[in-house]
């Protein structure tokens, strides 16, 4: 499951003109019918740093860079295919990038993650994985210094998947997991979309995977044990309901693998007080390289009028694939390479307030 998919379990918070510790509750939290968009930097820059813990801090996140969008869904569990399994559900997250879904329960003391269900493996083959005891993930209220450690656990059997030998019958993989977090400094946090004040959080996940394979003349055998801890940091900001800055670390909690940062730009300054920052679009394209068609999606902070447009190496316009006013939120549009050479191409979206560019490449 991906990082993010936690994280959104997380967040949710917010900020005054005025740089000042928040405090974060349960009114903060996403809820059913509520849409997420953030945007992911694939490979960070080597100059991002998760700063300093303490109070009064500034993080700057501003060399972000948009490659890739997310989108979550926040979803009322009954109206999902799998809710019935998870009956102290009251919030289910899906990301647009997974095939499953993660259902929460929140409450005003807590978010509590009860489990997942859909194609978790990548197999092809739904399942609803039940946590034996919920992994609690953020309490309320919390403020500068809160801290909390709790366990869950899972066991989980399937038949023979193929890969082990014909005398056994099940698989069974338990998972037991602790996670301590702490909220560790407050501050100002920088993105593209502009200053948050916000809370650190500091997630350690330490995780123990054992694999069991049930003969059928000796019954459970162990065969596999994997440990794995993992570091990662949110920083939460009131009105976004969602973290503003997600920093996923290697397993030596030393050097960042991820980042991400949502396209929720901050509430308005108070009045009197004028503060602008120009709010980039995001964009990505997939698949990149293709042959003949690729998708091209992306997100507008506002409406305006919006152009896409491909150009070779040369600067030579090769396609207009779009030329016309668009509303805020998230759109589609297909670029067909049928007649262009295999080659490097420059797609370029334009807004009244930002452009992107990215490198496409037409490969047949």
């Amino acid at each position: 499951m991906k990082k993010t998919l936690l994280a959104l379990t997380l967040s949710i918070t917010g900020l005054t003109f005025s740089h000042a510790q928040i405090t974060i509750t349960q009114t903060e939290m996403p809820v059913a019918g509520d849409t997420i968009f953030e945007a992911e930097d694939t490979i960070p820059p080597v100059s991002l740093t998760i700063g300093s813990a303490g109070a009064d801090q500034s993080w700057d996140f501003s060399s972000l860079e948009s490659d890739e969008m997310d989108t979550t869904y926040f979803l009322d569990p009954a109206a999902t295919p799998y809710g019935s399994d998870f009956p102290g559900s009251n919030l289910t997250v899906f990301d647009i990038s997974d095939s499953f879904y993660v259902y929460i329960n929140s409450t005003p003391t807590s978010v509590e993650l009860l489990g997942f269900a859909g194609d978790i493996f990548g197999t092809g083959s739904a399942i609803s994985l039940v946590l034996d005891d919920p992994q609690t993930f953020l309490n309320f209220p919390t403020e500068y210094e809160s801290t909390f450690t709790d366990h869950s656990s899972r066991s989980t059997t399937l038949p023979n998947p193929g890969f082990l030998p014909q005398n056994f019958d099940s698989m069974r993989i338990v998972n037991n997991t602790t996670v301590v977090d702490t909220i560790d400094g407050w501050g100002t946090a920088t993105t593209p979309m502009g200053d948050y004040d916000v809370l650190r959080q500091k997630t350690i996940e330490y995780k123990v995977d054992t694999m069991l394979a049930r003969d059928t003349l000796t019954g459970w055998t162990p065969i596999d044990t994997t440990l794995d801890t993992s570091y990662s940091y949110s920083w939460l900001a009131k009105g976004v309901k969602l973290s503003v800055v997600d920093v996923d670390m290697d397993s030596s909690g030393t050097n960042i693998t991820g980042a991400k940062y949502s396209m929720t730009p901050p509430p308005p300054p108070p009045s009197g007080i004028e503060k602008e920052s120009p709010i980039p679009a995001v964009m990505d394209v997939y698949p990149n390289p293709f042959a003949e068609l690729t998708r091209v999606r992306f997100y507008l902070p506002k409406s305006g009028h919006t152009t896409i447009q491909v150009y070779d190496l040369l600067g030579q316009e090769a396609r207009v694939l779009l030329d016309k006013s668009l509303p805020a939120g998230q759109h589609t549009a297909w670029f067909k390479a049928t007649g262009l050479p295999s080659g490097v191409y420059l797609l370029k979206l334009s807004t009244p307030e930002s452009a992107k560019t990215v490198k496409l490449q037409v490969v047949k």
